[in-house]
């Protein structure tokens, strides 16, 4: 604390400016806090498949791109489709995940060892789980998308863009029974996933030759963001499966919205 001694003072690796109680229950929460967003935002960054290790951060949309390029001599994802894919998974992400105010339900939580990793089992589980249902659903829809929907190439790849993107949405959202309660509170993350959403139906409908889109029909759109929405069924079978030391970090993730 501030009155404490200038020795004290330089040891310490937070100075509280204030002798208040208050003030160590906020250091508390804003501690906690910020780990939690770090490790839910690497958790979102980081969905890759295994096998490539996730180098040079390279992501499922990189991943469907690269296998579509190869096996059907395109990709299915455009250059510009994958421009606002990396601005959903990297700047709106990290405002959407790492810029909210903590919760009293941050005290709940025992303290984190100053050795644990980021990357830990319980992230680590997610990433390889959210990874593994992403990619199976692209590949199914990159190379049998035109029969499953009867439409052409183009209606297609606008599908594989657009179920895409909404698993990114719902991979935002967590899965808990108040999520509605959360999202209210978290205004600012509300309104960055729905500005996401809202600007991603317009590219749809609208984006036409500059994005390679092709408007799509209602049970297209359902399709869509049904597919979407099972990122939270497998998000919730993945906390239930236990896989090491996972302790505190698994409340921790689902801390967070």
């Amino acid at each position: 604390m501030n009155s404490g001694t200038s020795i004290a003072k330089d040891a310490a690796d937070i100075l509280l400016m204030d002798d208040s109680f208050s003030s160590i229950v906020s250091a508390v929460e804003w501690g906690r806090n910020v780990y939690s967003s770090i490790t839910k935002f690497l958790q979102f960054q980081l969905t890759a498949p295994p096998i490539e290790r996730v180098v040079q951060n390279v992501k499922v949309a990189v991943a469907t791109a690269c296998v579509g390029a190869i096996a059907l001599h395109e990709s299915p994802l455009s250059a510009v489709q994958m421009l606002w894919v990396n601005l959903i998974m990297d700047s709106l992400a990290s405002l959407a995940l790492a810029t909210e105010a903590p919760t009293d339900k941050m005290l709940d939580l025992p303290p984190c060892s100053t050795e644990q990793r980021l990357i830990n089992n319980t992230v680590f589980k997610h990433i390889a789980g959210q990874s593994v249902f992403q990619l199976s659903v692209l590949y199914v829809l990159v190379f049998h998308g035109g029969e499953l929907f009867g439409v052409d190439d183009l209606t297609k790849n606008t599908i594989v863009f657009n179920t895409f993107v909404c698993m990114q949405l719902f991979n935002q959202v967590r899965d808990e029974p108040d999520i509605l309660d959360g999202l209210t509170t978290h205004p600012l993350f509300s309104f960055v996933v729905a500005s996401e959403a809202i600007l991603q139906v317009v590219i749809v409908q609208y984006g036409g030759a500059a994005f390679q889109t092709t408007p799509l029909d209602l049970p297209q759109w359902g399709a869509c963001v049904g597919t979407g929405a099972l990122t939270l069924f497998v998000r919730s079978l993945l906390i239930k499966v236990k896989w090491g030391e996972e302790g505190a970090d698994q409340k921790l993730l689902a801390s967070k919205p």
